[in-house]
């Protein structure tokens, strides 16, 4: 049994650049904790983080991983870990490589993404065996389109959106769908709501973007058929100097 805890969201522009509010470069470094509920039932909690690795070069990487908690431990021991790392050029983000490691026994659903930008191309490795896929400008992978999402300006309406994963790409719609206030542990947060789907598939993610937190999502609900599977709620966050 897969784990309901990685989060699978957008990826890579297919007809257009996700652009950054501001083109200075400077992105912010964070550890965020998230309360992860599934089906409505407490499973754990799953980390957020950026962090400069790299300052000569501008290198970022972000990480995402999860604990389970109680009886959810022995579905899933050791629950997937990813890794994105990426460089911020003229207000966009750039990745440069992307890692899942499936932690089970089998680790079948592992993959690599290298990404090749003076060739236009990436590679994904899964199992061994390397796929090439063309690259397009504003080309994003899993964990840099998290970074991505936070960078957005106010003005943000809609796009098309593709997700550069391990079979490849898959096109995908991101529409603002206004604002709300959510009451979190941290407070209470004016919101911008966004929603993402892929086009011919009942699934969507719903992202609650808060401004005052530099962006970064307080409450992320993935959706099937209108009925919501997994949330992932902000319980605390540290930013780094």
């Amino acid at each position: 049994m897969r784990s309901p805890l990685p989060f699978v969201l957008l990826g890579i522009t297919a007809a257009a650049t996700l652009k950054a509010a501001g083109a200075s470069g400077e992105v912010p470094g964070f550890h965020a904790v998230y309360r992860a509920s599934y089906q409505g039932v407490r499973v754990g909690e799953t980390d957020f983080s950026v962090t400069l690795v790299d300052t000569a070069s501008g290198t970022y990487e972000f990480r995402s991983e999860s604990r389970l908690a109680g009886a959810f431990r022995l579905i899933a021991p050791r629950p997937p870990e990813e890794s994105s790392a990426f460089s911020v050029e003229d207000g966009e983000i750039r990745p440069l490589a992307y890692s899942l490691r499936d932690r089970t026994r089998g680790g079948e659903n592992s993959f690599d993404i290298e990404f090749d930008w003076p060739l236009d191309r990436a590679i994904i490795t899964s199992g061994g065996v390397g796929v090439e896929s063309q690259l397009v400008r504003g080309a994003l992978d899993r964990g840099s389109l998290q970074v991505a999402l936070m960078l957005l300006g106010d003005d943000f309406t809609t796009e098309q959106v593709t997700l550069l994963d391990r079979d490849g790409p898959e096109i995908h719609e991101l529409r603002a769908d206004g604002e709300e206030t959510l009451d979190t542990p941290l407070g209470e947060f004016r919101t911008r709501r966004l929603i993402q789907h892929r086009l011919g598939s009942s699934r969507r993610t719903l992202i609650w973007l808060a401004p005052d937190l530099h962006g970064l999502p307080v409450r992320i609900e993935r959706q099937r058929d209108g009925e919501t599977r997994a949330a992932f709620n902000l319980d605390e966050v540290r930013w780094h100097e």
